[in-house]
């Protein structure tokens, strides 16, 4: 599977959790070969045999009441301070430079909406590339220590944090 393929797998899943989106990943991963991606299939079980209620609750009692594990790149850089502003405003002119197109009902730095951007750009070796990459891996691995053992989004950034290693160095082999 290509990087490209995971990360936008990965970004879906992190979105706020539906019976719609689970019916959607659930068709992808039937669809592909994800056998050797334990993560991603540990994720997926926990998210098909668990009520969506405790799922959405467990998704917003990480991410929408924390500000510790929330979705957004530049809080986990920058805090409150002035220079988050002018960062989410560098990020929509990379994306404008690059011709993404992104939900601007969400910040530019969502964290779905950044994985999404680098799965089309992950082989492209540009400073602005480059600096992405690097900070969302920083902030992945924050957020992948933060999370509790026993919440299911571990898995995700586990596998995130895998996958942005490994395009980072020039090494993708999952």
């Amino acid at each position: 599977m290509s990087p490209q393929e995971l990360l936008n797998i990965i970004a879906q899943a992190l979105e706020y959790p539906s019976e719609e989106l689970r019916e959607k990943l659930f068709l992808i991963i039937k669809s592909g070969n994800y056998d050797h991606y334990d993560k991603l299939n540990r994720f997926m079980d926990i998210l098909l045999n668990t009520d969506i209620y405790n799922i959405q609750e467990i998704y917003v009692m990480t991410f929408d009441l924390s500000a510790e594990t929330n979705m957004y790149l530049s809080y986990h850089i920058y805090g409150d301070r002035r220079d988050r502003g002018h960062f989410l405003a560098q990020l929509i002119d990379i994306y404008r430079k690059y011709g993404f197109k992104y939900d601007n009902r969400e910040l530019p730095d969502y964290i779905p909406t950044v994985l999404r951007f680098l799965a089309l750009r992950y082989n492209e070796h540009s400073p602005d590339i480059n600096k992405l990459m690097g900070m969302t891996l920083k902030v992945i691995r924050k957020l992948k220590n933060k999370l509790s053992k026993d919440n299911p989004y571990t898995y995700l950034f586990d596998l995130l944090s895998d996958v942005l290693s490994q395009i980072q160095n020039n090494n993708y082999d999952l």
